[in-house]
């Protein structure tokens, strides 16, 4: 059942009449069951809730399913995830949950009624103290179990139901579905104000034509991930290293159809880099899209329009680069005063809110940062709460102590 980084439910422990109940120190949790693809900022914000909600030993516990439902029911119509599951546990932890269970779904899942799927998984496995859900959740065979439904079979068990409202930016509902949409769109860098944090791609550097080298601009090509794709274009990214390095990168992505070949590519040219990186795993985090692929005449009309992208990449990235704040963390020892935090959050906060605007911090509770929004900027309460959002995990690195931001309405 234990994995190294979560706990996996096959499909023969689902489908016992009285299966085995989590661990002992994992049951009366607090648990919320989704699909938590992308980890975007509703996800972030749902486990903010959730932490809220339980006491102060209480575990936090996402609970997902391997393959998405979806993939089983229309396997054609199902692209590729956003991120992979390693990498989406990963996320799920750095927002504050205690433990990921993974549930390996097979066929016979889909057949499930919604009181079975309640008796042995929610009950019978997870054994909760409280659930929290978001107010279109459905489960069971056909979706046929609705959150009223949950609410009742919830109240019956003595298990204590939250429904978690959304989270809705200036424009719509945050959801993956949307932040799919974007990324096949090119819109990167819009997706990453969704999620919080730049869309990622990770794969195996492997052997390609060198044509990269013969041009002047050496490029890492990148293995086909199985996780889903921007669309095809030129980007300005990140590149990080097995080693932990960084490096601002240009990458196409897409055939090379300046020399005839119909094969998707991923090609990355880091700047300012030289060595060897075959067979090394790196991860690109899509800053921006600077523009769509192009077919040209000649090698040489090719190196002129990668040396103009380059200059334009470089422009990006360090733009990128300042809304970010440049800041390091502090050392772990300092003391926690509301100049310091001022200062991070203006660093970080200031390109978000734009011209004539400050988040300004107010106060402290706990692992929250209170803040409001100062000045000429007038945001609805939901389009604040997404603003301070995009900015916790780099805030939590320079504020040690500090899990969130709590905004303060005047």
């Amino acid at each position: 059942m234990m994995h190294s980084e979560w706990i996996d439910i096959s499909p023969s422990h689902w489908r016992a009449l009285t299966p085995e109940a989590l661990p002992e120190p994992f049951r009366k949790s607090i648990v919320s069951v989704g699909n938590f693809d992308g980890v975007h900022l509703g996800h972030r914000d749902l486990f903010t809730h959730a932490r809220r909600l339980a006491r102060p030993a209480q575990k936090v516990i996402a609970v997902t399913l391997d393959p998405h439902p979806r993939a089983l029911l229309r396997p054609e119509d199902t692209g590729p995830p956003i991120l992979s599951l390693e990498r989406k546990v990963q996320k799920l932890r750095q927002c504050g949950v205690d433990q990921v269970v993974v549930f390996r779904i097979d066929s016979s899942f889909l057949e499930l009624s919604a009181q079975d799927f309640f008796d042995r998984l929610i009950r019978g496995i997870l054994d909760p103290q409280g659930l929290i859900e978001g107010e279109n959740f459905c489960f069971g065979s056909k979706r046929q179990g609705t959150i009223s439904q949950l609410g009742q079979l919830c109240n019956l068990s003595g298990i204590v139901l939250q429904i978690h409202p959304g989270l809705f930016d200036d424009k719509d509902w945050i959801s993956t579905s949307r932040i799919r949409t974007l990324l096949l769109e090119g819109e990167v860098a819009k997706a990453a104000r969704l999620l919080g944090a730049p869309h990622e791609t990770t794969g195996e550097v492997i052997a390609g034509a060198m044509r990269g080298r013969s041009l002047g601009y050496p490029t890492a090509n990148l293995a086909l991930p199985q996780t889903i794709l921007p669309a095809f274009g030129v980007y300005a990214a990140k590149a990080i290293l097995a080693n932990g390095q960084s490096h601002e990168a240009a990458v196409n992505l897409g055939p090379s159809a300046t020399f005839g070949e119909t094969g998707v590519k991923i090609e990355a040219h880091l700047l300012n880099f030289s060595g060897h990186l075959y067979g090394q795993t790196i991860r690109l985090e899509w800053i921006d899209r600077i523009r769509s692929p192009r077919l040209f005449t000649s090698p040489d009309a090719l190196k002129y329009q990668i040396q103009a992208d380059l200059v334009q990449i470089q422009t990006v990235l360090s733009a990128s680069r300042s809304s970010s704040g440049n800041l390091s963390p502090n050392n772990e020892g300092e003391t926690f005063s509301l100049e310091n935090a001022q200062r991070v959050v203006d660093a970080l906060g200031a390109p978000l809110v734009g011209e004539g605007g400050r988040v300004l911090v107010v106060g402290r509770s706990g692992p929250a940062l209170l803040v409001q929004l100062d000045g000429s900027c007038q945001f609805c309460p939901n389009s604040l709460r997404v603003l301070l959002m995009g900015i916790e995990g780099e805030l939590a690195k320079q504020l040690p102590g500090i899990e969130y931001l709590e905004p303060v309405m005047t």
